[in-house]
């Protein structure tokens, strides 16, 4: 049966102190003594009750983020998914926050008994959410593949290849249009003619720049792919 009052040194060892901090608490009221001059046991009580109010109701995203050891951006994740407590804008309930993160963790990482009696942590869980994530990854791959075959999206890469390369020829074609134009115009004085001349070999390499074929834009790594599934295809087709 605990003792209804305490001498200094039993509060000291209770409390894990030192005497100079029990006068500290002493002066601060926070621990008082009765009329005896010893403790009563509610000081204990009342010492714990401090100490927990020590503790902010609020922190900012920063602290909260270091106390945690995660990231802010991770902090505003899991604000999104409720386990944060947002009082406003870049601050947050502490202790409720602290109290959410702490379960949700250890729903993700249960422990599970073995025959033996021996408690080990049940990773299923959070193995199946990196596979369901993996699938995800790799079904939107796939389906930027086929939008890159039905030519709906090309490469950034491709693209700027092949106007690079139609540019060199229309810069080409058009730096060949003043030899080409002063042998057929040699001797011609009419203004009008000339310039119907000029004009119809710069439209005539407008309409080549124009004239793209989509096909032009694919990736020579989505050709061979499709090209192997179609050998693919075939394969499986003569097979039957």
């Amino acid at each position: 049966m605990l003792p209804k009052t305490l001498t200094k040194k039993e509060l000291s060892t209770l409390l894990d102190m030192s005497n100079k901090r029990i006068m500290e608490l002493e002066k601060e009221k926070i621990i008082t003594k009765n009329s005896s001059g010893s403790y009563d046991l509610s000081n204990i009580t009342d010492f714990v009750l401090y100490e927990r109010y020590k503790i902010p109701e609020v922190v900012r995203l920063a602290e909260l983020a270091s106390f945690l050891d995660l990231t802010e951006r991770r902090i505003q994740q899991l604000t999104e998914d409720e386990v944060i407590i947002r009082v406003r804008k870049g601050e947050y309930e502490f202790i409720s926050s602290v109290k959410n993160y702490i379960e949700s963790q250890s729903k993700i990482f249960g422990e599970i008994e073995t025959e033996d009696g021996v408690k080990v942590v049940d990773l299923k869980e959070e193995k199946t959410k990196e596979e369901i994530i993996l699938l995800k990854k790799r079904s939107e791959e796939k389906e930027i593949k086929l939008q890159k075959m039905r030519g709906e999206i090309y490469e950034a890469a491709d693209v700027e290849k092949v106007w690079s390369r139609l540019i060199e020829i229309f810069k080409a074609r058009l730096l060949n249009i003043p030899s080409k134009l002063a042998v057929k115009l040699a001797g011609e004085e009419s203004s009008g003619v000339i310039e119907e001349e000029l004009e119809l070999e710069v439209m005539q390499a407008l309409e080549e720049l124009m004239n793209v074929d989509s096909e032009e834009y694919k990736s020579k790594d989505l050709m061979t792919d499709t090209e192997d599934e179609g050998e693919n295809n075939e394969n499986s087709e003569i097979s039957k």
